[in-house]
């Protein structure tokens, strides 16, 4: 369906361009490992924000949002289902860690190309912080309008869990030590923003409920709108009878 495939090219997308984002940052200069890991947080966090979440919110029209077919919730639902199983197999996969043992390694031209190879997955902390937040920040988004979003929510991180757990510690390298900052930034912007737009939103589509564009008015009908009344459907040039034509 048409919300299922958006729902997977914007997996996709939260998980190509992040590394076209990790190469421009080998360009720039950091005093601390744990200095480039907040940056790469900022960056990579703002892009699967918008990406995930208020993109979808953009390009949906307003009375879509409740329909019964390719609604705004269909596609959110759609987001969790991709997560749940697009994610953790491109973790238990490491495409390219896969591609450097078995293609790569074999074919170096001498034993230190070689080893190299072996190495595993540079690992980016920023990747799993990001990956988390975005799960969150998209509960807190659409919950208002989707209440099993706090269930799949917690569903998916546990996924998540397990998938980053298996290769962390069987196909990632090891990666530098870093301090607190990427913690600390989580704790006291990043959740404590997504719980503001949980009230934000809970606030805007409460109001905008049911989402048909139909505005209340304070204007008095009159009488000639109350009552019964009957279409009368006549053939141009022909004399029909009015009770036969007419339509309750």
């Amino acid at each position: 369906k048409h919300h299922l495939i958006q729902s997977y090219v914007i997996t996709i997308m939260n998980f190509f361009v992040p590394l076209f984002i990790t190469f421009l940052m080998n360009f720039e200069a950091h005093k601390t490992e744990g200095s480039f890991q907040a940056s790469h947080y900022l960056k990579i966090g703002l892009f699967r924000w918008f990406n995930t979440v208020i993109v979808l919110t953009v390009i949906t029209p307003f009375t879509h949002t409740l329909k019964e077919k390719d609604s705004l919730v269909s596609t959110v639902f759609g987001l969790y289902l991709s997560e749940l199983t697009l994610v953790p197999l491109l973790n238990y996969l490491d495409i390219f860690g896969t591609l450097a043992r078995h293609f790569y390694g074999p074919r170096a031209k001498n034993q230190r190309q070689m080893n190299l190879q072996f190495k595993g997955t540079k690992f980016y902390l920023a990747d799993a912080y990001t990956g988390m937040s975005k799960l969150v920040f998209l509960c807190f988004w659409y919950a208002n309008i989707f209440p099993a979003a706090y269930f799949l929510t917690a569903l998916t991180l546990t996924v998540h869990y397990f998938s980053y757990k298996f290769a962390i510690l069987r196909s990632y390298r090891a990666g530098p030590k870093i301090d607190t900052k990427l913690a600390f930034i989580s704790r006291v912007f990043i959740f404590p923003v997504a719980v503001l737009f949980l009230f934000v939103q809970a606030n805007y589509n409460w109001s905008s409920f049911p989402f048909d564009n139909v505005c209340e008015t304070s204007t008095n009908v009159t009488e000639d709108y109350i009552g019964d009344h009957f279409i009368e459907l006549r053939n141009f040039g022909e004399e029909n009878d009015p009770k036969e034509d007419s339509i309750q």
